[in-house]
């Protein structure tokens, strides 16, 4: 490995993404328990909040941690990646939270890995992070020329995606660890 201390690296930001995750997952669930303990229904507009809230949770926290072990993997393997507004290069894993998402998902593709750039939406993204949407009545959701609805099983197919990248590189990196130190991750 190029870099010292990758694994500690490595290691150290797991254990983050345990607490950090738990912690928005708990913001997130105690939005609408209240409701969900009274068995009170949800209605399209909240549902559409929750879908919005729940995405940006997932993106800013498993699915970019992921993506920020896939680019130290790189960068310990001899691929630089470069933060070019302060011309510097990143050297340790904590570097990586200086870049945008999207110089993150450039990097990951020019080196193999294009699927972390597909099963990110970064419209939707950033729609939800800057309030930059129109919510409608039966909870559609309008977005810089784009209609996501509850009907067609947009939210579902948003999520999937950006789930399936996580579950599946987090059963690799399980399965490595096993079979290479014989510990896993829970």
């Amino acid at each position: 490995m190029k870099k010292e201390g990758f694994y500690d690296q490595l290691l150290d930001r797991i254990h983050e993404m345990r607490k950090f995750t738990l912690n928005n997952l708990h913001f997130l669930n105690s939005l609408f328990f209240e409701k969900v303990r009274l068995n009170v229904e949800l209605d399209p507009r909240e549902h559409s909040i929750m879908f919005l809230v729940h995405y940006l949770i997932s993106v800013e926290s498993f699915f970019s941690d992921v993506v920020d072990i896939l680019c130290f993997a790189l960068v310990a393997q001899h691929h630089d990646l470069a933060d070019f507004f302060r011309r510097t290069y990143v050297e340790r894993m904590s570097d990586l939270e200086e870049l945008s998402l999207a110089d993150r998902l450039r990097f990951l593709s020019r080196h193999g890995w294009p699927e972390a750039e597909q099963a990110v939406d970064r419209n939707l993204r950033n729609s939800a992070a800057h309030a930059n949407y129109q919510l409608r009545e039966d909870g559609t959701i309008i977005m810089a020329g784009t209609t996501l609805s509850i009907e067609r099983d947009d939210f579902n197919r948003k999520s999937e995606a950006l789930r399936d990248f996580i579950f599946g590189f987090w059963v690799a990196l399980n399965k490595f660890f096993v079979e290479r130190y014989g510990l896993g991750f829970v």
